[in-house]
């Protein structure tokens, strides 16, 4: 009985290796920057919608207390909202504005006047990453029954987070006023 002759083993050369080596390296860093690419991508996105998210609450309630008012003024960084007789509601005045000074330098303010006193809540603290940087009001005001009235308010928030700035609007006609 013959055997069959034995064949020389086949290796791969030291060249062969070096160049399988340089194309899975290449195509690794590819798939890294696809990657790096996705994670910025999908960051930016979270970032994006947190900001939509909380200016679409801030201007929810803006819009809301500027419909159940009798009329609203104009401040420095924000606006001053008076609820109407019989909204329901236990203050006298609401504010939204951006301190400029004081204890609440920089943050954006929900502060309440009312029979029990006086409360301020912070919306938006000035250390967090999602900031106020600027609050613009207009108000439209109309002659009704010989005196000026506001028929719309109209508040612009610029509003920070981590460099990116976007704006926020919420507008209302306070019911009391609209004919």
């Amino acid at each position: 009985m013959k055997r069959p002759p034995l064949r020389m083993a086949r290796a791969f050369t030291l060249a062969e290796l070096l160049l399988a080596i340089t194309l899975s390296a290449m195509l690794m860093a590819g798939m890294v920057a696809v990657l790096d690419v996705t994670l910025s991508s999908q960051t930016f996105n979270i970032q994006t919608a947190d900001i939509s998210q909380a200016g679409r609450l801030i201007a929810d309630r803006i819009s809301r207390d500027l419909r159940t008012a009798s009329d609203a003024d104009v401040l420095t960084q924000g606006v001053r909202i008076y609820p109407a007789d019989g909204s329901g509601s236990p203050y006298t005045q609401i504010e939204f504005r951006r301190d400029t000074a004081g204890t609440y330098a920089g943050d954006l303010v929900y502060a309440t006047t009312g029979a029990t006193g006086s409360q301020t809540y912070v919306i938006l603290d000035n250390t967090d990453d999602l900031t106020c940087t600027n609050v613009t009001v207009t108000l439209t005001k109309e002659m009704v029954d010989g005196s000026y009235v506001t028929t719309l308010a109209t508040v612009r928030l610029t509003l920070s987070y981590n460099g990116e700035t976007h704006t926020v609007v919420a507008s209302g006609s306070p019911r009391a006023n609209v004919q």
